[in-house]
């Protein structure tokens, strides 16, 4: 290694003045370092006698912290011979450092051009190119910007070559273009700067640049001595100029963004004392919002001993503490006292930072500072407690809790003396502390999850965005509806609140009871029996008519023959007509041309009904499915091009044979066929019976285009149980045409019900579904943004004696609600958490193990432990962490250079208000798709307990709300919704183009095959258990749509790589139930990777059924008789495997172990089966951040750090 020689240097508060450096400088060296710089020898002695200095300096703030990227330059003043040159001198027009340019911008260092994406630029210093490119431009740059430099990552600079004299040095530095700490416009308004001063959320581009805030300036005048060449003591010397940016008043106090939301309940809806919900509450539209106060504890960087600090472990117990040293907490006041939450229950606050101070030290680095007043502070420790400004509810005795944030865990008596199943009555009053002595929180997490915020306090990082993230458990009673959670999110059109409330996340529904959806299944069944009546008697009546027309027919052909030969005699000679029948009798009519016997075209049934080659069938009835979402009646259109316009049983085929009343809109007059010879003629298109289809004129009412493969297709050639089958009748894209022939040997097609059963089976869904059949709702997983602060009702009674709650008059619901003793405040309960020993892994989460239904035929009060039908064995209940989004500045990886803040990823300007994405579409072609089962009805699509929808569909709901998937849309396919009267189906139109950047493929109705993406089953024709299994990958995003990170890259960037200050969380897994059952693989895909329609929550309790419709050919108004079932206890049992409740760390590949995912296959499915069966659902992938649209706290960060304009508009 060469020699080098180190100029020591004091870089503290006021130990760093403006000074010449002298010291003996002998030429024996290779390397000269001073503050974090350095020069060779050759660089050194490169004259006989120096005629320049050297100017080393730093740029501080904060007492020690250096400022990368300020730009330092000595001052050149305009020459005498330049400024008569008025190129150069409009270039160039500065004799001194305050004069401007004639468009009033003054002389400057900062750059002309952006450095980043976000950049504002305001200064004129000249770009590369224009040095590169215009010569007037380089002159200027190397006379007169010769001596300018930046400085550092230290905030260290060296000027080389400065002439020796004195000179004016200029600093200039741009805030918002420091790396790391980069600052943006709302850091300046936190500071009291006016909003006039920006434009919104960005920087102003001004020409007096003295008034932006991020622009810092400073002058100095200065001595330069020469570098070396001091002929009386040889001692060489270095000019040191520091610019400390607190004498403007400048201070880096960096602060993270803490946002999100609240909502609850209103008048009775409400958990009474009994712990029964009542079914209205936490309906979606009939949330309310209301301000809320937000409480915080934090750690300070100060210690002290505690004596009352960490007590002993004993068995089964804690001992006398035994002391020591611990962190000093204090309360820190967010703005106007807490009241940080409006009306519309949301908030976004700023979060100072107060602890590890960062200095920057002589060698120039960023080293953690001794003096907690020196430096610029990096992180931040907090608790929070989120309560509503008004504690009572909106009726007599109801009460809104609080939420600790976080607090996972809740404390019991360590085991074995502890409770072991999570019951309130041994509830430890530490598990609910909020208090500034260290040693008021409980022993375990003293030791354990308090020393590296692992619960109970949180780190955050400055200039990052944090909310809160609370779990949603299925609390529930004996109804479908009495259960706690946000639910009905996404009821029927005319009762959506799409305008008062944002959509909330989904992931399940249940049926739900209603009297319009009862009345039309018993008005659709009742239709369905008078058209199966009105087929069967006229079907009967075609079979005597038959007969007779049959017979009179048959004489009208030998007539025809007859009169055909008669009218055809014709004798004549040499050209003279002797005799000609034809102008003696009258013509056959023209039907004598049609009518025939011995042809095989003679005869057919159904839309080709001949009889004699006579067409003699008619349309009995045409009905219409109804289109879900829409919820109006599909067109009867003539251009199905699924099928081919020959088959017999297609709409174009019956339109061809059965033509409008009027003829085609714009149709050609075509002549009659000639009479003779007897059968001779072609039947024509314009001839015979008519269909008055949607083709014939525009109708009144309001129809839609279906698509092509919606409803029952008669003319599917993938469905052997129609293909070639003409008997079935004539449907497609939603229209059901019932033909009636009276050739008698068309028996079979006349009474045959195929279409009319369709039809009333798949309006039946139709109906149910535009009728609010489902009602929606999110269960048993994390959503982040919000907490749902429930009413529940609460009687107090205090014992003044013996200072406590009366036991007797004391009333609420203690399952779900903890009354802290001595706080005297209702916080909702966290996660049962049993301790073994003292160590940091002696512990695990058990739950709760009481249910909260209780009939009255139990007796059992608010201590009972009866679970509903639906419930969860063991109840996670309400636990709260704090989610990482990532950095608030959009392009801070293109500015910030350390890799410590860096590297990681961030979407907080990709997530919008909500996850949720429109469901309807992917229900409607989920539910269609799934009628291809023979038998299925409306009670198949319940089938998991307390008749919620299938797993399958569940899971697809569930993805399609998920961060980083592109939300399902319906694919109309080669669907052409103009009419075409040609008829002509020979060239199908090319599929519609997608709307997005990503499209999903039409469903596949192909049995035995796999699309990816596409909504697929595992059996299209098969009428088996679990055969009509949903099988669906989601999309995710991709660099070609709007969004600045791919699907694959945000779901990763949330749940691994934002994972500094993660906590372990509980969770429920998402099990496969029975994922062998069926084919193993389809289309090459693993299949059971997608499970089955009993997939459910792991521990969830109650009877799995699978229902048939009635078999056969009738319609009945009577529910479903088949059934499959099975028990939760076996199907999703809690003992397998081993935890009763699992946990994982929420950011951080959550739940692996003991999970494992092959690859491609995290965390969305992809069919490929997970080693344990089960996935991990329960992450930071869903969101929702207010209730009001346009007054979320997501609109707010729009406002704040993105823009303005956009806010009002973000989703």
């Amino acid at each position: 290694m060469g020699k080098s020689f180190r100029v020591r240097t004091d870089v503290r508060r006021g130990g760093a003045k403006d000074k010449n450096v002298t010291f003996e400088l002998k030429q024996n060296f290779d390397l000269l370092e001073i503050l974090s710089l350095s020069l060779t020898q050759q660089e050194v002695y490169t004259r006989m006698c120096a005629d320049f200095g050297v100017v080393i300096g730093r740029v501080i703030t904060n007492g020690g912290f250096g400022i990368p990227n300020a730009k330092v330059s000595i001052f050149v003043p305009l020459s005498e011979e330049d400024e008569g040159n008025q190129v150069i001198k409009q270039l160039y027009p500065f004799k001194e450092p305050f004069d401007t340019t004639e468009d009033g911008k003054r002389y400057n260092l900062l750059s002309s051009e952006p450095n980043f994406d976000c950049h504002v630029t305001v200064g004129s210093f000249p770009t590369l190119n224009d040095v590169l490119n215009k010569q007037d431009v380089k002159y200027v740059y190397d006379k007169y910007y010769k001596y300018t430099v930046k400085t550092n990552e230290s905030g260290d600079f060296m000027i080389y070559g400065v002439p020796v004299g004195d000179h004016t040095i200029i600093m200039d530095v741009d805030v918002s273009d420091i790396g790391c700490f980069s600052l943006l416009p709302e850091d300046f308004k936190i500071k009291g700067f006016v909003d006039s001063d920006f434009d919104g959320a960005k920087f102003k581009d001004d020409q007096v640049i003295n008034s932006l805030p991020q622009v810092l300036n400073q002058q100095k005048s200065i001595d330069v001595r020469p570098f070396w060449g001091d002929e009386e003591f040889c001692r060489a010397a270095i000019t040191r100029v520091d610019f400390d940016l607190s004498v403007t008043g400048f201070k880096l106090e960096p602060n993270a963004v803490f946002m999100g939301s609240t909502a609850s309940d209103t008048d009775k809806d409400s958990v009474n004392r009994n712990c029964r919900p009542k079914a209205a509450m936490g309906e979606l539209c009939s949330l309310i919002s209301k301000p809320g106060i937000i409480d915080c504890v934090r750690y300070t960087p100060f210690f002290k001993d505690d004596p009352n600090a960490y007590p002993a472990y004993t068995l089964g117990g804690w001992g006398a503490p035994l002391g020591g040293e611990v962190p000093i907490l204090e309360r820190y006041y967010l703005p106007n006292g807490g009241r940080v939450i409006d009306d519309s229950g949301s908030f976004l606050v700023h979060m100072p930072m107060n602890m590890d101070y960062m200095v920057t030290n002589e060698f120039g680095d960023m080293v953690l500072s001794d003096d907690p007043t020196i430096g610029v502070p990096t992180r931040t420790r907090v608790r929070f407690r989120i309560r509503p400004e008004q504690a009572t509810g909106s009726a007599r005795q109801r009460r809104i809790g609080s939420y600790l944030v976080p607090n996972i865990r809740e404390y019991y008596d360590p085991w074995p003396v502890g409770d072991v199943n999570g019951d309130w009555p041994g509830i430890d009053p530490t598990s609910y502390t909020f208090s500034v002595e260290y040693s008021d929180y409980n022993p375990w997490a003293q030791r354990n999850m308090m020393p590296a915020a692992k619960d109970v306090f949180y780190d955050m990082t400055f200039n990052r965005v944090y909310t809160y993230s609370q779990f949603h458990d299925h609390i529930k009673h004996g109804g479908r509806r009495q259960f706690v959670g946000i639910k009905n999110i996404l009821p029927e059109s005319d009762q959506q609140c799409a305008t008062t409330a944002m959509f909330f996340p989904i992931n399940s529904a249940v049926r739900a009871p209603s009297l319009m959806v009862f009345l039309w299944m018993f008005l659709i069944d009742f239709l369905g029996m008078i058209y199966q009546f009105l087929t069967i008697l006229v079907a009967t009546l075609a079979i005597v008519l038959g007969l007779i027309l049959g017979i009179v027919l048959l004489i009208i052909y030998f007539i025809c023959v007859l009169w055909c030969a008669i009218y055809s005699i014709y004798i004549g000679i040499w050209g003279f007509t002797i005799l000609d029948m034809s102008d003696i009798i009258a013509a056959p009519p023209t039907n004598c041309g049609k009518i025939c016997i011995f042809s095989s075209d003679c005869f057919g049934c159904g839309a080709a009904c001949k009889y004699f080659g006579l067409k003699t069938g008619f349309v009995l009835f045409t009905l219409r499915q109804t289109k879900y979402p829409e919820c109006e009646k599909c067109m009867c259109r003539t251009n199905l091009t699924t099928q081919d316009a020959t088959l017999e049983d297609s709409n174009a085929f019956l339109a061809s044979q059965f033509p409008c009343p009027e003829g085609p809109p714009g149709g050609a007059n075509i002549p009659d066929p000639p009479p003779c010879p007897v059968g001779g003629a072609t039947n024509s298109n314009t001839d015979g019976p008519a269909w008055e289809h949607d083709c014939c004129q525009i109708p009144e009412e309001t129809r839609v285009c279906c698509p092509d493969h919606y409803g029952f297709n008669s003319a599917d050639p993938n469905d052997g149980n129609t293909a070639g089958n003409v008997e079935d009748g004539i449907a497609g894209g939603g229209c059901y045409v019932k033909v009636i022939c009276f050739n008698p040997t068309c028996i079979g097609f006349n009474f045959n019900l195929r279409v009319l059963k369709e039809w009333t089976r798949r309006e039946k869904i139709s109906q149910a579904l535009c009728n609010g059949v489902m009602n929606y709702f999110w269960e048993n997983s994390w959503v982040s943004g919000f907490l749902y602060q429930f009413q529940f009702r609460a009687k107090l009674e205090y014992d003044q004696v013996n200072d406590t709650y009366a036991s007797s008059g004391t009333k609420y619901c203690k399952k779900l609600v903890y009354l802290h003793p001595s706080e005297h405040t209702f916080y909702y309960r966290s996660t049962p958490f049993k301790v073994t020993e003292i160590g940091p892994l002696d512990g695990s989460f058990i739950g709760d193990d009481d249910g909260v239904y209780n009939p009255w035929w139990a007796f059992a009060g608010s201590s009972g432990s009866n679970h509903a039908t639906g419930d969860q064995a063991r109840h996670i209940l309400f636990p709260t962490t704090l989610v990482d989004m990532g950095s608030r500045n959009q392009c801070i990886q293109q500015i910030c250079l350390d890799p410590k803040y860096a590297n990681e990823c961030s979407v907080t300007d990709q997530i919008g208000s909500t996850t949720f994405q429109d469901i309807t579409e992917l229900v409607s072609d989920a539910y269609n798709l799934k009628m291809q089962q023979p038998e299925a009805s409306l009670s198949t699509f319940f089938p998991r307990p307390e008749f919620e929808i299938g797993g399958d569909v569940a899971q697809a709901l569930m993805q399609n709300c998920m961060l980083g998937v592109e939300g399902y849309e319906a694919n109309m396919g080669t669907t052409a919704c103009d009419c075409d009267y040609i008829l002509q189906m020979s060239t199908p139109p090319a599929d519609q183009p997608p709307n997005s950047g990503l499209t999903y493929p039409s469903p596949n109705f192909t049995g035995g095959t796999y699309i990816q993406h596409a909504l697929n089953v595992n059996d299209i024709n098969n009428d088996a258990t679990f055969t009509h299994t949903l099988l669906w990958e989601p999309l995710l995003f991709t660099t070609s749509t709007q969004t600045i990170m791919s699907g694959p890259d945000l779901i990763d960037c949330v749940t691994m790589e934002l994972s500094a200050s993660s906590q372990n969380v509980p969770f429920y897994p998402w099990h496969l139930a029975a994922a062998a059952v069926g084919a193993a693989t389809l289309g090459g895909q693993a299949i059971g990777g997608y499970g089955t329609v009993w997939n459910d929550w792991l521990g969830t309790v109650g009877e799995y059924r699978y229902a048939f419709g009635v078999p056969g050919p009738f319609m009945s108004i009577l529910p479903s008789i088949d059934y499959e079932t099975a028990e939760g206890a076996v199907l999703h049992p809690t003992n397998s495997p081993s935890p009763l409740i699992f946990d994982g760390n929420f950011q951080h590949y959550m739940g692996n172990p003991p999970f494992s995912y092959p690859q491609n296959n995290y965390p969305v499915m992809n069919g490929v089966v997970p080693v344990s069966d089960s996935y991990v659902f329960s992450q930071p992938l869903f969101y929702y951040f207010g209730l009001r649209p346009g007054a979320t706290s997501f609109n707010t960060f729009v406002r704040k750090y993105i823009d303005e304009e956009l806010a009002d508009t973000v989703i």
